[in-house]
Order: structure tokens, then sequence, then C-alpha cells
């Protein structure tokens, strides 16, 4: 009001004036929370910062810095505890020699769905007759892929077939993809070929967590599939979090409107990714000691009330 009073007044007049009115009013203790930004950086007039600052109001750096201090101090001033996971998961300090050991997918998929992972429905098959009996009660059309620790790539090395609707189409499959992959690495360790349920698309997410040594599991969220080094759209994380953590990481994210019906596409079960990421957190920090890291990708997320599936998984511990 007084700057607006004071025509004539040169830019220094002004700002001497302000600094008055706003000091007197702070030490009347009549003044609700200011903070100033200056058009040029704090240090350009030392005189009226001390002012500011000697009456309790703090003189930012210019613009762009400092409404991002704002912002910041507005969220630090809206934080609630009781809405966030705050307890620790820190991993004991193992040895500096270390083993890491890639479990294969069906390895993978044991241990994380007995934490509420859903996964397609699959069998393990060593030979063909196996696979005949298998197929006998199993239903068209199946996914096959290697099952395998040392082939983490499946795709790179023809360890896959998609797709199959007959017995003969799976026999031809077994075959090709075991002599593909025997080309691709002689000396792989194959536990035998995955068939698994072809379940329908959906939108692809990846879930993904690392074991650091000072944090713990971090938990990483993003678009998956063949995205994921595309677009780089991720957020990360620390475990464990809860159900409202998760969505607010998924509203982080720039493909979240494909979740809330983009452009007349039915909205998706975000529900159940946040469900599913949590269930992620709760086996990491479970096997906080051990594991190293862990992969779900793709991950499909349906429409609404359909819930979401881990079509692949990897899991990666470490030893002493």
């Amino acid at each position: 009001i007084t700057l607006g009073n004071d025509v004539g007044a040169t830019s220094e007049q002004k700002d001497i004036t302000c600094s008055q009115v706003l000091s007197e009013l702070s030490s009347e203790g009549n003044l609700s929370p200011v903070v100033v930004v200056p058009s040029f950086e704090k240090a350009r007039n030392d005189e009226i910062r001390t002012r500011f600052e000697s009456a309790g109001i703090p003189v930012l750096s210019t613009g762009d810095l400092a409404f991002a201090s704002i912002r910041h101090l507005l969220d630090f001033a809206a934080f609630d505890p009781s809405k966030v996971s705050l307890s620790s998961a820190l991993p004991k300090q193992l040895a500096s020699k270390q083993t890491t050991v890639s479990l294969s997918e069906s390895e993978s998929k044991a241990e994380i769905t007995g934490f509420g992972v859903k996964v397609p429905a699959q069998v393990n098959v060593t030979s063909r007759d196996e696979l005949k009996n298998t197929l006998v009660d199993f239903p068209y059309p199946v996914v096959m892929k290697v099952d395998s620790p040392d082939i983490l790539h499946k795709t790179d090395a023809g360890g896959v077939r998609l797709n199959i609707t007959s017995m003969d189409e799976a026999l031809k499959a077994y075959d090709g993809i075991m002599a593909s992959c025997k080309s691709y690495k002689p000396d792989a360790q194959i536990d035998g070929i995955q068939v698994q349920q072809m379940v329908k698309p959906g939108i692809e997410f990846i879930i993904g967590v690392k074991n650091d040594k000072q944090f713990g599991p971090i938990l990483l969220i993003g678009m998956g599939g063949v995205f994921v080094e595309v677009f780089q759209d991720a957020v990360l994380y620390p475990c464990p979090l809860n159900h409202e953590e998760a969505l607010r990481l998924l509203k982080k994210l720039k493909c979240y409107r494909l979740l809330t019906g983009y452009r007349g596409d039915a909205p998706k079960d975000i529900n159940a990714l946040a469900d599913l990421m949590v269930a992620v957190s709760d086996y990491a920090v479970a096997h906080k000691d051990e594991l190293s890291e862990m992969d779900l990708n793709p991950v499909f997320v349906y429409d609404e009330g359909e819930g979401a599936c881990a079509v692949d998984a990897l899991i990666v511990k470490k030893y002493e």
C-alpha cells in the first residue's frame, strides 16, 4: 500500500519504504508469513536485505529458485507422516566378496507370488513327452520361453515363442527354442521350457528394485516393455511403501494419463497396479539382506476391475 502511494518516488525510495513497513508490521506481530523475491540477485542491496532479514523476513534468490523453494516449503508444511511408511529397510553389510545368483523366471515367480503378485498360469517342462502331457489340459494359446538363470534376455537368444495354438506348433517351438539357446550360449544352464498362459496385452509397466547398501531396496516404477529405454519415464522410491504412496508415485509419471482413460480409452486398474507395487516392496523388505535386484517387465495393467499381471520376472540374489 505504501508503495502504491509513493508516486514519484525513486526505485530505491520505494524499496526502503516497503522494507520499513514490513519490518514494522513484523515487529508488531501483525504480519502473515511473507518472503521477498527480488528482481535481481539479493546481494545487490545489502542495506535493504539486512533490514528484511533482521525483521525475520527472508530474502530469497531470484525467480525460478525462489518459487521452487516456496513450493518445497509448502509441500513440507502439507506433509502428513501418518500417510507414509517411514520404517528403515537397511540390509546387513555383507563381506566385500559376494556371489550373485540369478534365479530363473520360474524360480523368481515362485518367490513373488507368495507376496500377492499375480502371474500367468505356467508349467515347466524338461522334455517333449512332458510337454505333450502338459498340453492335454493346458488351454491354448500359450507362450513358450526358455527357463534359464544364464539367459536373461530371452528374445535375443531366440528363447521365446508366442501365440502357439496347437500341439504340433508347441513341439516345433520346443525344438527351436532349445536349438537357438544352445547356439546362443552353449554353456548356459537350461532348467527347461516354460509353458505359460498367453494373457491378453495391457498397458505395459516395469516394476524393479535395486538394493542399495546405504538406502536399502529402492523401488522403480515406469513405462515398461520396449519403451522403458526409449522414453525413460520412471520414478524411484525407498521401500517400504504403502498404497497411498504408490498412487502418488504413479501420478508423477508422464504416462500416468494412459491409466486414466486417455482419448476415450477405458480407465485402467490403477489400484491393482498400486497393490502390485506394494507387494513387490514387501518382498524386497522381507529379503533385504540377500536381494540384489529384481525386475518385473512387462507388467500388464488392464481395465478398471480387471487387475494387473506380471508377465516376466527376474530376481538376482547376493551371498557371502
